[in-house]
C-alpha cells in the first residue's frame, strides 16, 4: 500500500475511533458511568498508539501537514461562524486586560527565569514570545529578527509543543477545579494559559466534552484571537526552521 495512502487511512482511523476509545477507556476500563476522557484526548492517544507502532506512517509530511494546516484552518473558521458577533465583542473587551496582563507577566518571568538558568538570549527571547503570544508561530516569526541559530528555534519550538501538549490535558481539569460554575471564565483562563490556538481548541473541546459544559470553546477561542498571529497555522509555507503548530 502506498506510504500516502497508509498514512491517510490512520488519520481517519485516529478521527473515528479517538471518540469511542475516550468512552471505552473511561467507562469500561475505569467502570465510570461517564468516560471523563473527550474524543479529542482519544484520538491524539490513538494516533500516538500507532505512530510509535508504526513510526513509518509519519513519513508522508504532506499529508499530515494538509490535516496540520488545511484542515485545521477549515474547521477553526467553521469553529467561528458559530460565534455571534455581539458576544464576540463583548467578551473580547472583558478579556482584552487578563491577554495583555498574562502576555507581560510571561515576558518578565521567562526573562528572568532564562538568566538563572543561563540561557543564551535569543533563546530566551524565543521561548519568552512563544509561551506568551502565540506559540510556535511567534517563534518562527521573531527567529529571523534576533538572527536565532537554527539549534536554538528547535529547542525553543520543542518546549513549547511539549508543555503546549500537556497543557492541553492538564488545564481543562485545572479551569474546572477553579471556575466550574463560571463557564465564561473557565474560557478565558483555556484562551490564556494554551499556547497555540489548535491546542487551544482541543482544550475547550475537552472541557465541554469531559464536563458537559456549553460556552467554554466559544470563551477561549474569543480569548485567543488578541494573542494569535494572523499567519498562526500558515507558517510552514513561510519557513522550514520548525514544524507546524
Amino acid at each position: 500500500m502506498p506510504l500516502r495512502l497508509s498514512t491517510s487511512l490512520a488519520v481517519i482511523v485516529c478521527a473515528l475511533f479517538g471518540p469511542w476509545f475516550a468512552q471505552y477507556a473511561g467507562t469500561v476500563l475505569l467502570g465510570n458511568a461517564k468516560s471523563p476522557f473527550s474524543a479529542v484526548m482519544g484520538a491524539i492517544l490513538v494516533g500516538m498508539v500507532i505512530g510509535n507502532i508504526w513510526p513509518r506512517l509519519a513519513g508522508d509530511g504532506a499529508v499530515l501537514k494538509s490535516c496540520t494546516v488545511v484542515v485545521l484552518r477549515i474547521g477553526i473558521v467553521l469553529l467561528g461562524l458559530r460565534l455571534s458577533l455581539a458576544a464576540a465583542i463583548g467578551l473580547g473587551f472583558r478579556a482584552l486586560p487578563i491577554v495583555l496582563i498574562c502576555i507581560t507577566s510571561a515576558l518578565l518571568l521567562v526573562t528572568i527565569a532564562s538568566r538563572a538558568l543561563r540561557m543564551s538570549r535569543p533563546l530566551a527571547a524565543l521561548i519568552a514570545v512563544g509561551t506568551s503570544i502565540c506559540g510556535v508561530t511567534a517563534i518562527v516569526a521573531m527567529a529571523p529578527v534576533i538572527r536565532a541559530r537554527e539549534a536554538e528555534v528547535s529547542y525553543a519550538v520543542a518546549c513549547i509543543a511539549l508543555f503546549g501538549l500537556i497543557a492541553m490535558f492538564v488545564h481543562p481539569i485545572i479551569a474546572h477545579a477553579l471556575f466550574a460554575a463560571q463557564p465564561q471564565l473557565a474560557g478565558v483562563f483555556l484562551g490564556t494559559a494554551v499556547h497555540d490556538t489548535s491546542q487551544v481548541v482541543g482544550a475547550g473541546l475537552m472541557y465541554q466534552d469531559q464536563y458537559s459544559t456549553a460556552g467554554v470553546l466559544e470563551a477561549a477561542t474569543v480569548t485567543k484571537s488578541p494573542r494569535s498571529d494572523p499567519w498562526e497555522g500558515m507558517h510552514g509555507t513561510r519557513s522550514s526552521a520548525a514544524p507546524n503548530a
